[in-house]
């Protein structure tokens, strides 16, 4: 983890944070603490366009560089340092050229906020932390990246067709602002939380469903996600699922449920149908549904008709899209599509398919799949010395799949190189290191090395039998040798013997390409 301190809780702040202006964001890793101040900021170059929450407060800028894609937090409610009313705004794109991304004011008990967006590796994301009204003060940004609970898939990706169920469904006859319960028959796994069937699922007119949530719904004002409305009345789990999250109207049409299919490939499918956008009468109305699969965990939204007969409201541009929920560690999380913004269009269907994690090659990891040769010969190079390589020494997965870092100590201490002749010891040790900076020893292993010098042998070239001469060719020398492969080169037209010999004998060849008796 990567802490960083600047001016804040119980400093003198600064006249004004280093990180005031855009252009002077500091970077921070995707899993840190970073402790700062707005105090004596300015509102020089600040985003005026509205972001999740309004801007009206100074601010100071942070940059994130995630290394893998992903889902990333970022909150400011830590209660011990956080001493006023926050706001988070994320923007891509670059100082000036602020794309939005997400934003929060209230998310966090006491004012404070979070905010949860999907990332792409490589890509930088410009955290700003401000104020509600005119407030400044101390806070404790804490980022996080974990890998995205589900693939969003849409295009001719999206795994789900349209089911029209206005006709064999169950109306639920919903008022403007109503809800209903019914019951999802089958079990059901959500942000990585097995819920067991049959789950009681609050369908509210506008837009949304939620459960397990002790029938807190979302309401008719649509906020960014995730959203403190699925909790704020009572709930318990903040889940929330919003294929189309409005102010919708009850004048016509009707909201249908309808479980189709037999275990274990069941759909629960709710349908917003013909509904029109407050204030009703006189627009036109939209038709939205949700699926959820059972067999595959998989949830999708389809967009048959979201022409509501108004540009303020047509494709979602009043509207949010997307799910949240309470993950294993109880903290809230969720992947937004969008937010009052017109991203869907008639026909549309967007999946939320489940991650299937790929394999840990390092699961059920077993460190004595490793070990260290007791006794090794080294040759040593043209300047005495010799390096000693993990592949050297360690036997087993020498690929080292689950290992992040390695130590090498001689003869006691930290070198991983050995000087001169004779007889040396060495100790090997495996590291892994957490996404965190947290480093755990898997194994440690020594031995001993003796090495030598094979960089000047004398050549004492083979006598042809009932010759007396050293001139056999090279053909009948040709034999796999006596030498390890770790010698180094000899240039065979340096000696006598081989100064008649074809190719390939001209030029430096291995020791271990010739049969020749060496001393010295």
């Amino acid at each position: 983890m990567m802490v960083v301190l600047l001016a804040g809780a119980g400093l003198t702040a600064a006249a004004q944070p280093a990180n005031d202006l855009c252009v002077n964001a500091i970077p921070i890793a995707e899993v840190s603490t970073t402790i700062g101040t707005t105090t004596g900021a300015t509102t020089t170059d600040d985003p005026t366009a509205f972001c999740g929450t309004s801007v009206t407060a100074p601010g100071v800028w942070y940059v994130v560089t995630p290394s893998a894609d992903g889902l990333m937090t970022a909150e400011t409610c830590e209660p011990s340092v956080t001493n006023y009313d926050t706001k988070l705004s994320v923007y891509t794109g670059g100082c000036g050229v602020f794309n939005c991304v997400t934003g929060n004011d209230d998310n966090c008990p006491g004012f404070r906020s979070a905010v949860t967006f999907d990332v792409i590796a490589g890509t930088d994301y410009y955290i700003f932390v401000h104020g509600f009204g005119s407030a400044t003060g101390d806070f404790q940004l804490d980022v996080n990246l974990v890998l995205p609970f589900y693939t969003v898939l849409e295009g001719d990706q999206c795994l789900a067709q349209f089911i029209d169920i206005s006709a064999t469904g169950t109306a639920l006859n919903l008022a403007d602002d109503g809800t209903a319960t019914v019951q999802m028959p089958f079990d059901f796994n959500y942000f990585g939380v097995d819920y067991t069937g049959p789950i009681d699922m609050e369908i509210d007119n506008n837009g949304n469903v939620n459960f397990a949530n002790n029938g807190d719904q979302g309401g008719f004002t649509n906020e960014a996600l995730p959203s403190n409305d699925f909790t704020d009345g009572g709930g318990t789990t903040g889940n929330g699922i919003c294929p189309f999250w409005d102010d919708l109207d009850s004048e016509t049409g009707n909201v249908y449920w309808e479980v189709q299919g037999a275990a274990p490939a069941r759909l629960f499918i709710v349908q917003w149908d013909m509904r029109p956008h407050f204030p009703g009468p006189g627009m036109g109305s939209g038709t939205v549904q949700l699926q959820i699969d059972e067999f595959t965990g998989n949830i999708s939204f389809l967009y048959p008709d979201v022409d509501f007969g108004d540009a303020a409201f047509n494709g979602g541009a009043s509207a949010t899209i997307g799910i949240q929920g309470e993950d294993v560690n109880g903290d809230l999380v969720a992947q937004q599509y969008s937010f009052n913004e017109a991203a869907v269009s008639d026909g549309d269907c967007i999946t939320y398919a489940v991650v299937i994690p790929e394999p840990d090659p390092c699961e059920g990891f077993d460190e004595f799949n490793y070990g260290c040769i007791t006794n090794l010969n080294v040759t040593l190079q043209e300047d005495c010395m010799a390096k000693i390589t993990p592949q050297m020494v360690i036997t087993g997965d020498n690929e080292f799949t689950c290992v992040d870092s390695i130590a090498i100590n001689v003869n006691g201490t930290p070198a991983d190189v050995i000087i001169g002749c004779g007889n040396h010891t060495y100790e090997v040790t495996l590291f892994d290191v957490s996404a965190r900076g947290e480093v755990e020893t898997l194994y440690t292993c020594w031995g001993n090395v003796f090495t030598e010098d094979k960089t000047a042998p004398v050549i004492e070239c083979p006598v042809r039998a009932g010759t007396g001469t050293a001139d056999i060719p090279m053909t009948m020398q040709m034999a796999s040798g006596t030498l390890e492969n770790t010698d180094p080169t000899v240039v065979l037209t340096d000696y006598a013997c081989f100064s008649d010999a074809f190719e390939p004998a001209d030029g430096d060849r291995p020791y271990d390409l010739i049969t020749f008796t060496v001393s010295g």
